[in-house]
């Protein structure tokens, strides 16, 4: 019986050791920080979650192919909730505790708004893949962006209202922040061979549109436009076909995601939206990073997922030659002003603004699948 006790004392003291041993190994392992800030909760955390597929994806291959330097690369992730207050505890912890040089994100371009100046005066690059208002360009030298602004995007509907669909009456709902305000603006002035008949706001979260509902039932109008985010789209969405309102709805981009099917089902059926283009999904890049995709999530990626994913690549391609001690957001901002960087996406050039020149596409909803149309 003691010689028992003696081998679980022996096995006991050996397996902490090991534990010990593996605790103190990774302890001692060097790493490179890189920043996020993405709703990964609440409404928004749809494009939270797409962020996250695609930066985790791209810092995984990163990791794989020797790190940076020999580091290993990760992200610290910070949830913004789509709040502007968390948002800015997030840079702020980012760039004061972790010291990272680069911060990937946020998706909403109210939040980015806020956080560019602090990013400018903090001197670290603040790099979305998703925020499109055109009132974020030209804010500040730190902060880039791989999507087009609001203006392509206004653009694409507009034709398209125009030139497919023959709409003459368009009536509008957006929503009441920085990505709809300032979509709204731009689309009245892309939409002049037409009128528009109703121009109503709403605001984030709303869940009942009831009222805004029924005070556009005589009024003329052959689409709608809805521009904001998903979850509030979705919503309003089943609301119109439940008041047997039957015209065709087209959206931005706020009209692709999960919520379209689980929040308005069928009612979506139809619907238009536009979507930031994927330069070849046939391309044998685009291919095998599809296959590396649904390996690790089980689902076919997120064109967000695609944008966020370029988006990391771009930034360790831009460093590549760099000695990891010198880098900074400075010499990561002026690399990638001087970079021109082909990923699964398309090809990227920035502009004097950290901006991009990429097409919009439009896409149709039909029973939980997307499909391009133009």
């Amino acid at each position: 019986m003691k010689s028992v006790k003696q081998l679980v004392l022996l096995v006991t003291i050996v397996t902490g050791l090991m534990i010990t041993g593996c605790n103190f190994s990774d302890e001692k392992k060097e790493i490179f920080n890189v920043g996020v800030i993405a709703p990964l909760t609440g409404e928004g955390s749809r494009y939270g979650e797409a962020m996250r597929d695609g930066i985790d994806l791209a810092i995984t291959e990163i990791n794989r192919n020797g790190g940076y330097e020999g580091d290993s690369v990760v992200a610290i992730y910070m949830d913004d909730k789509f709040d502007v207050k968390e948002g800015l505890n997030g840079l702020n912890y980012l760039v004061d505790y972790k010291k990272v040089p680069v911060i990937f994100g946020p998706a909403g371009s109210g939040i980015s708004k806020a956080l560019i100046p602090v990013a400018n005066e903090k001197k670290v690059v603040l790099f979305s893949s998703i925020s499109t208002s055109d009132a974020l360009a030209g804010e500040g030298d730190f902060f880039f962006r791989n999507i087009s602004s609001n203006s392509m995007q206004a653009a694409s509907v507009a034709e398209f209202l125009t030139n497919k669909l023959s709409v003459k009456n368009v009536g509008v709902f957006y929503e009441n922040n920085e990505y709809g305000i300032n979509m709204n603006k731009i689309f009245k002035d892309k939409f002049n061979t037409g009128t528009i008949t109703f121009d109503l706001p709403y605001e984030f979260k709303q869940a009942d549109f009831r009222n805004s509902i029924v005070s556009i039932k005589d009024k003329k109008f052959d689409a709608i436009f809805i521009q904001g985010t998903t979850w509030g789209i979705a919503n309003l969405i089943k609301q119109l076909r439940q008041y047997n309102i039957d015209c065709p709805i087209i959206t931005g981009d706020g009209g692709y995601g999960d919520e379209i099917k689980t929040i308005a089902g069928n009612s979506a059926n139809g619907l238009f939206c536009t979507l930031p283009a994927v330069k070849d999904t046939t391309s044998s890049s685009y291919t095998s990073f599809g296959k590396s995709f649904v390996k690790k999530y089980k689902k076919e990626p997120d064109v967000y997922s695609v944008y966020s994913y370029d988006a990391v690549m771009m930034v360790f391609d831009s460093i590549k030659k760099e000695k990891k001690n010198n880098i900074t957001g400075e010499l990561i901002k002026n690399k990638l002003f001087n970079t021109t960087y082909t990923g699964i996406g398309g090809t990227y050039k920035f502009n004097k603004f950290g901006d991009v020149d990429i097409p919009y596409v439009i896409f149709q909803y039909s029973n939980g699948e997307y499909k391009r149309v133009n």
